[in-house]
């Protein structure tokens, strides 16, 4: 979402949308839209891993193949593996929506509260999470392009954010990877 497009504020200065922005996420509107801004204690950095279709055990792991080279990929002790991606949590998210894991129900997701929701109340809740997200990332880009001080890592934590609801997205939506007949064992662990 770039902040206030609908408003038709392209033309304002940075400065400008910074205050619309800002003045927006404080409004009232913003708030009755947002059913939460706590997402929960899990860091989203941390991707829990599904079991193997394959072998049905736990051995997988994040494999970076080549040093100096930003590819990583889920690889399990029987040799299945994942596909190649950019960064370790999107190399998880890729491999639990892949048929060599084990299908993952969005209710067990350790974010956003989806646990007891519907599939259509859970992409709701996504939806206006997502857009929050991505208000304060437009902020947050805002505030460093006038010389305000943003946080380290406060902007790629929120993206991780977003990479988890598009992720939860993708899971609902898929109707033939919902997570029925899952093994009640150990169902997944996370991997930094």
């Amino acid at each position: 979402m770039r902040c206030g497009k609908e408003a038709g504020i392209e033309s304002f200065s940075k400065e400008q949308r910074l205050q619309w922005c800002r003045e927006y996420l404080d409004s009232d509107k913003h708030h009755e839209e947002t059913p939460t801004t706590y997402y929960g204690e899990h860091d989203p950095f941390d991707v829990p891993i599904s079991l193997c279709a394959n072998c049905e055990t736990s051995a997988q792991k994040v494999w970076k193949p080549k040093e100096g080279k930003p590819a990583w990929r889920v690889v399990c002790g029987c040799g299945a593996s994942g596909d190649v991606t950019p960064y370790p949590r999107k190399a998880a998210f890729r491999w639990n929506k892949s048929s060599k894991s084990l299908p993952v129900c969005y209710t067990e997701s350790p974010l956003f509260g989806l646990r007891g929701l519907t599939r259509a109340d859970a992409l709701h809740r996504l939806q206006l999470i997502y857009n929050d997200l991505t208000l304060k990332i437009e902020i947050a880009t805002l505030r460093q392009g006038v010389g305000e001080h943003v946080a380290k890592g406060y902007i790629a934590r929120l993206i991780a954010y977003v990479d988890w609801v598009q992720y939860l997205e993708d899971i609902i939506k898929d109707r033939s990877r919902n997570g029925v007949g899952r093994p009640e064992k150990e169902k997944s662990k996370t991997v930094a």
